[in-house]
């Protein structure tokens, strides 16, 4: 099962369920920033349809030195940089 298909049937559950209740916006809120934030914490490629582009993007950026990243980086300068230096810090891309 595609996982974005499972968090949007369980963000749709949590609403059904925070609907009626006296706090349910606070619940809601609380329940779905959860449920995003472990999908986009326990990301591997089989998460997300763009997680692959990305996942080569910081093996490629690894190979470059910070003039070529400058060069390259005509649309988003500041997530090159930033994907460059996290590629100095660890090869782990997660």
């Amino acid at each position: 099962m595609n996982i974005f298909l499972l968090s949007y049937i369980l963000i749709l559950g949590v609403g059904l369920s925070c609907y009626y209740n006296k706090r349910g916006k606070k619940n809601f809120c609380i329940f779905s920033g959860c449920i995003y934030f472990l999908l986009a914490a326990l990301r591997s490629y089989k998460v997300g349809g763009d997680t692959f582009n990305y996942c080569n993007m910081f093996e490629a950026v690894g190979k470059l030195t910070i003039d070529q990243v400058l060069t390259i980086s005509d649309k988003d300068p500041v997530f090159f940089i930033f994907l460059f230096i996290v590629r100095q810090i660890t090869d782990n891309y997660t």
